[in-house]
């Protein structure tokens, strides 16, 4: 297991967290993240009504705001401005007036879980204009940052000792299960080779060299002779397969990327080759993989070049003259 498989494993965990089970769960990252860091991150009891403060950073006066619905909603856009301005307002008054937390702030986040969408648009700059209205009513200059949890994978990924991953994925009691972290490496790689099918379109060039590997006999070994000239269309295009392994395997982050999506390949493969066997066969595999992406349209021609380059290198499917 590598940095992307604790930092996936712990973020997908957070996103299914609402309420304070997800203001408990990021407290305990962003926790993780500063003592790595040399700072110090206090998150104040709720049950003492300081519930303005969800966390902050001594030595940086960096305040967050944590708040995760239920479960999505359309309304989540006003209830996110509702509560951004009631919750800041509160904390200023209680750091500038009351002087709690050293009396000082110099910036403010709010963290929301958005599930699997994006921030809400803010085309209005709502945050943006509160900020400067209450800056103002209280004379003070702070910055200020609404986020979602792609803020907190950035702070994960700045983590560069998997042991203090290790020990926060022990602390919140996740571990990476492999198999779903393939499954996400896969859709990565779909979109990966799409990328490519579409420059390739735009400039009119290829991408780069593809050597062939297997002869057009394993086609007819195969069972696939009436899909062969579609086949050995695909296998002239395999060039983008390989610039989109290229490109995945230089994220240091999992150097073997690619090798874990082939496995995963070969493994639908193994189970539907006891059953089908031809073109039946390939097109089950293509469909397999076409599930870890939601739009099946746009995965249709990157999920076939990956199983014909796998086909074509050997390591699926009969192998000329061997059964």
């Amino acid at each position: 297991m590598d940095k992307f498989d604790y930092v996936n494993t712990i973020i997908d965990y957070a996103r299914g967290r609402t309420g304070l089970n997800f203001q408990y769960c990021l407290g305990n990252i962003l926790e993780s993240f500063y003592t790595h860091k040399g700072k110090t991150f206090e998150m104040p009891s709720h049950y003492g009504g300081d519930d303005k403060n969800d966390g902050w950073v001594i030595e940086e006066a960096l305040f967050y705001q944590i708040y995760s619905p239920t479960q999505p909603r359309s309304s989540l856009r006003s209830e996110m401005q509702k509560k951004f301005s009631e919750d800041l307002e509160g904390l200023l008054e209680l750091i500038l007036v009351q002087n709690k937390w050293n009396g000082t702030i110099k910036e403010f986040i709010y963290i929301v879980n958005t599930f699997d969408n994006r921030l809400p648009h803010d085309s209005e700059r709502y945050y943006e204009q509160k900020t400067k209205e209450l800056s103002a009513r209280f004379s003070v200059e702070f910055k200020c940052r609404v986020a979602n949890l792609d803020y907190v994978e950035d702070l994960l990924y700045d983590i560069d000792d998997l042991e203090v991953l290790k020990q926060l994925s022990a602390k919140l009691r996740v571990m990476p299960d492999y198999n779903a972290v393939t499954e996400r490496l896969m859709l990565d790689f779909i979109y990966e080779i799409s990328g490519k099918i579409s420059k390739a379109l735009m400039d009119g060039s290829s991408i780069g060299d593809y050597s062939r590997v297997s002869s057009s006999k394993k086609i007819e070994i195969n069972g696939l002779g009436e899909h062969k000239d579609d086949i050995e269309k695909a296998i002239a295009h395999l060039d983008v397969v390989e610039q989109a392994i290229h490109t995945m395997n230089q994220d240091i982050l999992c150097s073997n990327r690619f090798e874990r999506v082939k496995a995963l390949v070969i493994e639908k493969y193994e189970e539907h080759s006891q059953k089908f066997q031809g073109i039946e066969l390939l097109d089950r595999i293509c469909q397999e993989i076409q599930r870890y992406s939601e739009n099946k349209e746009v995965s249709i021609v990157p999920a076939k070049l990956l199983v014909i380059y796998i086909f074509d290198k050997c390591d699926i499917f009969i192998k000329d003259g061997v059964e």
